[in-house]
């Protein structure tokens, strides 16, 4: 099959402009491991032309209580794995009904939550827990052990109680350990700390690497810095760290220092502040569908400051 007839395929389904023939052939030639390299180049294409266009709250009603779940294996290609993902989220009428019968009897199965660039994304796992996934971030877990999930990038969960299974979130050097609560937790690669803040009910933070647990209370925020290894435990108003996943986010008397470590994670950049800034300055403003330069533009004129922007890194002059 070459890339234009594997092209004009992909478009057909997308379409829902396809005989059911040619779609379950179709869905099991592409979780196959037969032509990886062809496979990668298309769906590399098809998935960078579409996530710069992803609002999957804009999408329809059916994102208020989203019930897929995307399943795959270890062999399928990282494109592979977005562009499922994006089927199952509901931006496309293609159904992956197929997809998940055929991996089904993986024993080894993980199952990978996953949202573009500035897009959203609301599952409910088979607990009937419910995940909010933040923009650019993972979920991960397996097939059999669903109540033990890795986080890379945002999430809020409201966590289903069972007291006897508690609920881990795996991050890079901390462990989220609930019965069943409210929080939002915090691990992008590309930012310095690792965060809880906790909205209802407690939590324990379990940091192996400095044989520490925390337990959380409503309104506190913990914060573990991945480069001096430091842990701090401190109380904040918990709204503004949840209106994320409402399609904005609004800050109420916010500190500078608090706000920007919104904006990192909102779209996705590290923002570098001078010494000569006063982080504890405290500012209000809502943000919708602004781009980074138009935030950033309204945040400098009323924080009194300037900035440069360096292939998604903010300088604070």
């Amino acid at each position: 099959m070459n890339k234009d007839k594997i092209s004009d395929v992909i478009i057909k389904i997308f379409n829902n402009n396809i005989s059911k023939g040619t779609n379950i052939k179709f869905r099991r030639w592409i979780i196959s491991n037969d032509n990886k390299e062809i496979k990668t180049d298309i769906l590399h294409g098809i998935w960078n032309d579409l996530a710069p266009k992803i609002n999957i709250q804009a999408t329809s009603d059916g994102l208020n209580r989203l019930h897929r779940q995307i399943q795959s294996k270890s062999t399928l290609n990282f494109y592979l794995r977005k562009v499922v993902a994006m089927f199952a989220i509901g931006i496309f009428t293609f159904s992956i009904g197929y997809l998940t019968s055929d991996l089904a009897n993986n024993t080894n199965q993980e199952i990978h939550l996953v949202t573009s660039h500035r897009s959203k994304g609301e599952f409910i796992l088979p607990d009937q827990t419910k995940v909010w996934l933040n923009s650019h971030s993972t979920l991960i877990y397996n097939k059999k052990d669903y109540r033990n999930v890795k986080l890379i990038g945002e999430a809020y969960f409201e966590v289903t109680k069972n007291l006897e299974e508690p609920f881990c979130v795996e991050m890079d050097q901390t462990t989220v350990k609930v019965l069943g609560t409210k929080f939002n937790a915090c691990n992008y690669p590309h930012l310095q700390n690792e965060e809880v803040v906790l909205t209802e009910g407690s939590v324990e933070i379990i940091c192996d690497i400095l044989n520490k647990d925390f337990i959380l209370k409503p309104n506190d925020q913990f914060t573990f810095n991945k480069r001096n290894k430091t842990t701090h435990v401190i109380p904040v108003e918990s709204h503004h760290y949840t209106t994320w996943f409402n399609d904005h986010l609004t800050f109420d008397n916010t500190e500078l220092k608090n706000i920007f470590k919104q904006i990192e994670k909102w779209y996705n950049v590290e923002i570098i502040s001078s010494s000569r800034i006063n982080l504890e300055r405290r500012l209000s403003l809502k943000i919708y569908n602004e781009n980074l330069d138009q935030t950033m533009s309204v945040l400098s004129l009323i924080g009194n400051f300037k900035y440069k922007n360096n292939h998604n890194k903010i300088l604070i002059l």
